[in-house]
């Protein structure tokens, strides 16, 4: 009797074990499944925003690229470089618009981000402080611009 019952719960403890195994991979695949939905997602806002942007439709690029910016802060938090680079990328749709102190703000702030992920002397962050250049020199602040 004893060693039936040592038997029964030997094997509602491999049935456990493979049950388990079998919850693990099904939230590996959903946590796939997510994340390449996310990627066409994001891919997809970043195709239209560029598409508006080299038609000159500001409004819509900047409603793109601010969507594709809030689903980033969701994702990864605001100090994350993907972040930094929806941001250069919303400074350069403001330049455009001529909405220059937005633009300043946006790329001021992933310059801050960039250096503390990737260091003051990443090409990114050089990248940043020449748009950031590009809308001072608009903005008539030459000393400022250098």
């Amino acid at each position: 009797q004893q060693q039936q019952q040592q038997q029964q719960q030997q094997q509602n403890k491999s049935k456990d074990s493979r049950g388990i195994e079998n919850v693990q991979r099904s939230i590996v695949m959903v946590d796939q499944q997510y994340q390449r939905d996310l990627d066409s997602r994001l891919r997809t806002l970043y195709s239209k925003a560029c598409t508006a942007l080299k038609i000159s439709n500001f409004d819509d690029a900047l409603h793109a690229f601010e969507e594709l910016l809030n689903i980033l802060v969701e994702e990864y938090g605001t100090s994350h470089k993907r972040v930094a680079t929806a941001l250069q990328n919303l400074s350069i749709v403001h330049q455009r618009a001529g909405n220059l102190e937005e633009g300043l703000d946006c790329i001021e702030t992933a310059i801050k981000i960039r250096k503390r992920k990737l260091g003051k002397y990443h090409m990114k962050v050089a990248d940043a402080l020449a748009e950031m250049g590009l809308i001072l020199m608009a903005k008539e602040e030459y000393e400022d611009s250098l």
